[in-house]
C-alpha cells in the first residue's frame, strides 16, 4: 500500500476546493497508485520521461497557490486559455522554451535547467 503526502500548502489548497474538485484530483492521485510501483521498467521509463514537465507543473501549481489564483486568473497573467494552464500542471508534456520564458517574464520566476549525460534537474 501506497502512503500519499502532500505539501502543506497543497493540502491547504486542498480543504478549501470544492468536493468536486477534491474528487477529481484524489483520483488522478488513486490512479497514479494504480500503475505500479516505480520498479516496473516500464512505468519507470514513462515516469524518468516526464520528470522535467512535472518539475515545471510543481512551479506553476506552487505559483498559482502561493498567489491564490485560479486557472482562468493565472491564464490571463500568462495570455493563454485556462485549459493551457491544466495541461501545464497536468506534467504529462514537456513545455517548450517559449513557454518556459512566457513563464519566467509574466510570472517573474526563473528556471534552472541543469542537463547532464545522465540526466537534467530543474530548480526555481
Amino acid at each position: 500500500m501506497w502512503e500519499v503526502r502532500f505539501h502543506p500548502i497543497a493540502r491547504d489548497e486542498l480543504r478549501r476546493l470544492p468536493p468536486r474538485e477534491r474528487a477529481a484530483l484524489l483520483n488522478g492521485v488513486e490512479k497514479l497508485t494504480v500503475f505500479g510501483p516505480l520498479k516496473d521498467p516500464a512505468f519507470r521509463e514513462e515516469w524518468d520521461g516526464t520528470a522535467f514537465a512535472r518539475a515545471v507543473a510543481q512551479r506553476v501549481i506552487a505559483f498559482r497557490i502561493e498567489h491564490n489564483l485560479s486557472q482562468a486568473e493565472l491564464g490571463k497573467r500568462l495570455r493563454m486559455a485556462q485549459s493551457a494552464v491544466a495541461r501545464l500542471e497536468a506534467g504529462d508534456r514537456e513545455p517548450s522554451m517559449a513557454t518556459l520564458a512566457r513563464l519566467a517574464r509574466r510570472l517573474s520566476i526563473q528556471f534552472h535547467i541543469d542537463i547532464t549525460p545522465t540526466g537534467f534537474q530543474v530548480t526555481a
